[in-house]
């Protein structure tokens, strides 16, 4: 499959004139302006490399490659310039990170190269990112499982909060929500330095003295102390410590927005596991707000979209992202999954092979993931 390649400049017969030498190699969608070439990159992106011409009425192509880095970072920048326009080319290199920028008249072949180039090295971040990706959501199940045996009370508050958080990410089409959710599953992992009494009594959050309630609270240090040497999971543990500390009165980055999220999520994760419904968790969070807090009525109003409800599930019906509203046992009394365990797909296995040895219960409660 042919690499896609957006081109953008103001003078039509340019473009005509790239689609005729590189048309047959590579897919090439073109713009004649900068606000033409951004709807493009959003409606019909994404795009291996972006190339731009510099002189172009409205937005230069300095500022359209910057914005095209924001919006697009994976995709690889090339500045086409006059010889006259040498300051402007290093701004656009400062600004936008450029690949290349190569001089107007620019030989087919030497734009030719210089394309194949940007189109290795887009393929070589976007393997290297998704290799990451695969490799942090390995290591933040890895430490939830991890959590489960230590400390199942934990594990089960955190995948609460992460029920709430994920559902508010996806409502609110939060950028780079990833390190939000992992904060949520991540966030009681410092309770495995805790007695489990602690714990107990911390999640509750009754009956606790001051002291106690300081040693609890202390956990999301541990906890950011732990992931502090895991690359790309410093600022995970940053947001599970600030979501502990006194919070803004209006978030203004994405730790401070991230820390209010989780806090509130945390809040009312602990209002229904006390039995609460979750509009009345939900009441109960919104009256403990800090007076003149802003940042919580768009998620406030996401929290009271979540469902609620549980719905009986044959067993063997059971798929990944359903929750458990109640225990699933086996016939010989052992307990595969807790209330509030989200199904995997190493949960199924493990379901499907006791199944088959020692028998389980026909259905089970779960709840549903939004999109079922």
């Amino acid at each position: 499959m042919a690499e896609r390649i957006l081109c953008v400049d103001d003078e039509p017969r340019v473009l005509e004139g790239i689609e005729r030498m590189l048309g047959d190699e590579l897919d090439i969608s073109t713009a004649t302006s900068g606000v033409q070439g951004l709807a493009r990159l959003t409606h019909e992106g994404p795009f291996a490399v972006v190339v731009s011409d510099m002189r172009m009425p409205q937005m230069d192509g300095a500022t359209f490659l910057h914005e095209v880095r924001k919006r697009a970072p994976d995709t690889m920048r090339v500045l086409l310039t006059g010889e006259t326009d040498v300051k402007s080319a290093i701004r656009a290199v400062n600004d936008g990170a450029i690949f290349r920028f190569l001089t107007k008249p620019c030989p087919p072949e030497l734009l030719r190269a210089a394309l194949e180039a940007a189109c290795a090295q887009s393929r070589l971040v976007r393997a290297e990112r998704e290799l990451l990706e695969h490799t942090l959501q390995g290591v933040i199940g890895l430490l939830g499982e991890v959590l489960g045996i230590v400390s199942p009370a934990a594990a089960l508050a955190s995948r609460r909060s992460h029920a709430l958080v994920k559902h508010v990410v996806a409502a609110l089409g939060i950028q780079n929500g990833w390190k939000i959710e992992a904060a949520a599953q991540l966030s009681q992992l410092g309770c495995v330095a805790l007695p489990p009494a602690l714990v107990e009594a911390g999640l509750s959050g009754a009956g606790m003295s001051p002291q106690d309630r300081e040693a609890f609270r202390a956990h999301s240090a541990t906890t950011q102390r732990l992931l502090a040497d895991i690359p790309r999971l410093e600022e995970v543990g940053a947001i599970i410590r600030a979501a502990t500390e006194p919070l803004p009165a209006a978030p203004t980055d994405d730790l401070s927005r991230g820390a209010l999220l989780l806090a509130l999520a945390n809040d009312v994760a602990r209002a229904a596991a006390g039995g609460k419904p979750m509009r009345a968790a939900i009441e109960a969070a919104r009256l403990r707000m800090v007076p003149g807090q802003r940042g919580f009525d768009d998620a406030l109003a996401s929290f009271r979209d979540v469902p609620d409800e549980p719905v009986l599930v044959r067993v063997k019906d059971l798929r990944a992202a359903m929750v458990l509203a109640e225990p699933l046992v086996t016939k010989t009394g052992v307990t595969l999954a807790s209330v509030g365990q989200e199904i995997t797909a190493l949960a199924l296995e493990r379901i499907r092979r006791f199944a088959e040895s020692a028998g389980l219960p026909e259905a089970v409660r779960v709840r549903l993931p939004r999109s079922a």
